[in-house]
This record gives C-alpha cells, sequence and structure tokens, in this order.
C-alpha cells in the first residue's frame, strides 16, 4: 500500500526530530529506498496556541507492506512517543510538539474509522501539507476528493502565508 505522510515540528530542535522521524519511517517502508521526501518548509503556526513557534513541514511517500491504515496510525503514534511526544499533556488542540505525524491517504482507498479518517478531511485545506505533497506526489488523485493534488492546490482558497523552503533534500 503507497501512503503519504505529513510531517510538523515546532519545537527545537525540529530539523533533528524530522530526520529521526523519516530514518524511523523508513524502517516501515517495504524497502527503506522507496521512501521519498518532499522539501522542507518553513511555516506559520495554523489554528494554535498564541506562544506557539513557526512549524518546520514536509511529506513523505512510501510502499508499507500492512493493509490496515489503523495499524499504520498506531506505529507513527509510537515513533511520536520515541522522540518526546506525549499526547496526553497535548490537552491543547494543535500545541507545540516535537513531532506530528498525520496519515493524508493511501492507495487503497477511503476510511472511516474513530481514530481515523482517509484522506485526511483537512488536508485540500491546508497549504502546508498541499504544497509539500504537490511536490512528490501532485498528479495523484485523491478519490473521495476526485481531484489531483495538483489541482486542490491551485484551487486552495487559504489565508496562510507563503511558504519559505529551508531545505530541497534533507
Amino acid at each position: 500500500m503507497r501512503v503519504f505522510v505529513a510531517m510538523g515540528s515546532n519545537i527545537d530542535p525540529r530539523l533533528e526530530y524530522l530526520k529521526q522521524a523519516k530514518c524511523a519511517l523508513a524502517e516501515l517502508a517495504v524497502d527503506g529506498s522507496s521512501l521519498v521526501s518532499a522539501p522542507l518548509y518553513r511555516t506559520s503556526p495554523v489554528d494554535c496556541p498564541p506562544e506557539s513557534g513557526e512549524f518546520i513541514n514536509t511529506v513523505v511517500g512510501f510502499d508499507w507492506e500492512g493493509c490496515n491504515p489503523v495499524i499504520l496510525l498506531d506505529q507513527l503514534q509510537a515513533i511520536e512517543r520515541s522522540l518526546g511526544r506525549d499526547r496526553s499533556v497535548d490537552s491543547t488542540q494543535n500545541a507545540p510538539r516535537t513531532i506530528d505525524l498525520d496519515i493524508l491517504f493511501t492507495d487503497a482507498g477511503d476510511l472511516i474509522h474513530p481514530r481515523l479518517t482517509l484522506p485526511h478531511p483537512r488536508l485540500h485545506q491546508r497549504r502546508f501539507v498541499l504544497e509539500p505533497l504537490a511536490e512528490i506526489a501532485g498528479d495523484v488523485e485523491i478519490h473521495t476528493l476526485k481531484t489531483t493534488v495538483n489541482e486542490l492546490l491551485v484551487s486552495l482558497d487559504s489565508d496562510e502565508p507563503a511558504l519559505s523552503m529551508v531545505a530541497r533534500h534533507w
């Protein structure tokens, strides 16, 4: 199953957390070399508490051997915990975090589960997701939305400020 995962961090050392998470995701991939990563972008916090720092965001895609995205969600949350994220103390919505890993969609289709909805319900509303996703999967169609990632990006109506690229290759 091909999966696309959004990654973000707004607690220093942000780049280090992202690199460690990328290595852990490569371990989940069917073949570690099959992981493809978008550039890193510096982004302003969206819907976060006022004290939140800037994020570094990106998206990765890889082939995953499993067939149940909820199991993948468990694996992603284990990676988050290993990098210091404690969801039990994240009582404030969108609180600052060492690492955030969100499944955006898979090529296995849609999913509605109490813990996970695919495609991600806000995927089409977020420049900080669509822009890096378009770098690695622009022509991929999001089945539920019946449009490609590139088309979603072009039609995006968002007040988010422009993204600033931190690094193309990391």
